[in-house]
């Protein structure tokens, strides 16, 4: 179906629409709206249309939500009006977040003119916090003009700091920054721990203990070990042992640890640190965590006495091997040992690579890298031959990463039919400059024309720009009709407009989901409804938010009820991060077999918050985390659609490799 031919029938319904009464006309208009949405139109008229026939501020605001999910800036135009227009602060701020979700340099541009100080401070917030998703130096210095507003000072810093996690934050804005507080709270030890100034970092040092808040001391201990982590040189000069600031972050540390009103991240922090500012006198503070319920706080600690004390701290780990039943931590001490004693781990490594589950193995793995023997290479070489994706990868992402990785090598995992292991040897091939056969590279494109193929043909698509710029209509044409996802025929218009002229990207239908995922079962789903998510650590239970992210809600009801979450794992556990889990391939690279339309929202990622995992815009399906704190930088990047409501220290405890024993529907 031709993109006219689309709008002429759409607009034909909307008119039909127009006649209906009451609920049954605002359902139409919705399911209507919901087909622009999902048909990714960005023509202009069509939503102008449908906001014409809008009769309450309500299917404004629906309609609102649908066209910022679009994300295609040939609509900003249409939203620069709708701003002037408007009056109400409610739809106002919708808006404003839909430019801002838009994300684009002209969103940029459009959000900057908006007449700031004409307009209420709900409203001012709205804009502050759109610039997060558009940053460039432009809204880092209108922003930082901002800084001396007491009542907005909170949002503009969170914007600043999502800025200088993208690198667009300058010294002057830096200083501007440290001089709006004289105390160092939430938002500006967030922001200091996403700028990660090392030339600030004596500053924040000697306000460790005078932080406003816990969360705002986790930041500032988080943003020391970063430093520490990614500078030990620099984090050495500048704190020496007879030094002021030592004594101030050991202090500060030895307070941490014995406070019970800190957050269990803020601890994390600090046994991480304390294998290098602490000294046997502090071993028994150390230790007191080594048991701890919580398995991240154990793992810190181990790794902190083990530095503090290596020759007793070898001993104790090799006590700790021997005792613990969990598989997983077990891998994780072994990687530790493999740190303090090469030819002991070694034989630990190989006398259970044949044991436990693959990510106890991929551990083994890791630790086998550490010990940087001519005899790891090898093994980790053979691993490149194993029938396990995950372990295949895990053995090539360890070489690589040790700049181990042989043409060969790589040529190994090119012969593979899985979606993961090509892709990795794919993107070393092109990152090095390998040029490949234009007959293998096409073969192997509609080799992944599947769904989950998009990964594989995305790699392919780079190397042939780097090698094959030029391409036959009739190679042209396979590469269009085996296009996995509608993505890729956007790359292919973008990489060979002459060829792409015969071509529309918007040929009906752009995602190709099963038939209970329907538009008109949206209006089935009910509101605010609860599952209870049952998992080897505990049953945690979720509140759904329909009303921000239907699509994906109604397609995570739909794989629950199927029981198709039951017995999968969490294949990915980031600590004071996330929980990942609902991979049936359990590596990462799993799906459903079919994609869902991305739903952003502004919702704020806290701690408990759901989102959709994706590889990017319109790639989920059904892979799913939990953010165990909060998480701004994903506000706006990521389909927030719940939040756990009950026993939410599970998350807390579970590991890779914990399962999913399955999601029951319980409102």
């Amino acid at each position: 179906m031709s993109k006219k031919f689309f709008l002429i029938t759409f607009l034909a319904v909307l008119l039909t629409a127009c006649s209906e009464p009451g609920k049954k006309q605002t359902n139409t208009l919705l399911i209507n709206s919901k087909k622009l949405e999902y048909s990714r139109i960005s023509d202009p008229a069509a939503w102008a249309t449908v906001f014409k026939l809008a009769k309450t501020q309500h299917d404004t605001m629906e309609i609102i939500k649908s066209l910022s999910h679009v994300h295609d800036p040939a609509l900003l135009p249409l939203l620069e009006t709708l701003i002037r227009e408007e009056r109400q602060d409610s739809v106002l701020i919708s808006l404003i977040s839909a430019v801002g979700l838009i994300g684009h340099k002209n969103s940029e541009i459009l959000l900057m003119k908006i007449p700031y100080s004409e307009y209420s401070p709900d409203v001012r917030r709205a804009i502050i916090k759109a610039l997060a998703h558009c940053c460039s130096e432009k809204s880092v210095g209108f922003l930082s003009n901002l800084l001396n507003d007491p009542n907005l000072r909170s949002e503009v810093l969170q914007s600043l700091a999502i800025c200088a996690r993208k690198e667009f934050v300058d010294y002057e804005t830096i200083q501007k920054v440290k001089n709006s507080s004289p105390i160092v709270d939430r938002p500006l030890a967030y922001f200091f721990y996403n700028s990660r100034s090392l030339a600030d970092a004596a500053y924040y040092v000697n306000r460790l203990d005078s932080t406003a808040s816990p969360i705002a001391k986790k930041y500032l201990l988080k943003a020391l070990y970063t430093l520490h982590q990614k500078k030990p040189a620099f984090f050495v000069d500048l704190i020496q042992p007879d030094s002021v600031l030592f004594a101030r972050i050991k202090n500060s540390l030895v307070s941490t640890l014995k406070s019970a009103g800190q957050p269990w991240q803020s601890k994390y922090y600090a046994l991480h640190l304390s294998g290098a500012f602490f000294d046997s006198l502090h071993v028994d503070l150390v230790k007191s965590f080594v048991d701890h319920e919580n398995p991240h706080l154990k793992i810190a600690a181990t790794r902190a006495l083990v530095k503090i004390d290596s020759a007793h701290g070898e001993l104790f780990l090799l006590s700790k091997i021997g005792e613990l039943q969990n598989v997983y931590l077990k891998g994780v001490l072994i990687k530790i040992l493999a740190e303090q004693n090469s030819p002991i781990a070694y034989r630990f490594i190989m006398e259970n690579l044949d044991k436990g589950n693959q990510y106890f193995k991929g551990l083994l793995l890791e630790a086998l890298a550490r010990t940087k023997s001519k005899y790891a290479f090898k093994t980790l070489r053979q691993f490149l031959s194993v029938d396990n994706d995950y372990l295949r990868n895990k053995a090539f992402d360890l070489l690589n990463n040790l700049n181990k990785i042989r043409n060969k090598d790589a040529a190994l995992l090119l012969q593979s039919d899985a979606v993961s292991s090509f892709s990795m040897a794919m993107e070393w091939i092109n990152k090095h400059r390998r040029k490949q056969p234009l007959e293998f590279l096409i073969d192997k494109y509609r080799l992944f024309s599947f769904i989950d193929g998009f990964e594989a043909q995305r790699q392919i698509l780079r190397s042939l720009e780097l090698f094959h710029p030029q391409i036959e209509p009739a190679d042209f044409d396979s590469l269009y009709t085996h296009a996995s996802i509608y993505q890729i025929k956007r790359k292919l218009h973008e990489r060979y407009p002459a060829l792409a002229k015969q071509y529309s990207v918007s040929e009906q239908p752009l995602f190709t989901m099963p038939e209970y995922l329907g538009i008109d079962s949206l209006l089935t789903i009910g509101s605010h409804p609860v599952v209870a998510l049952k998992t080897e650590k505990g049953l945690l239970k979720i509140e759904l938010y329909p009303e921000e992210a239907p699509l994906t809600v109604k397609n995570f009801l739909s794989l629950a009820r199927k029981g198709f979450y039951d017995n999968l794992s969490f294949h990915r556990v980031v600590a004071d991060f996330v929980i990942q889990g609902g991979d049936p391939l359990g590596d990462g690279w799993g799906g459903p077999g079919y994609v869902i339309p991305s739903e952003d929202n502004l919702l704020p990622y806290e701690r408990g918050s759901v989102g959709i995992a994706t590889s990017g815009y319109d790639t989920g399906g059904c892979q799913f985390f939990i953010c165990q704190s909060e998480q701004p930088h994903l506000t706006g990047n990521y389909t927030l659609f719940g939040k756990v409501i009950e026993n939410i220290d599970i998350i807390d405890s579970i590991l890779p490799g914990d399962k999913i024993l399955g999601i029951e529907i319980v409102k």
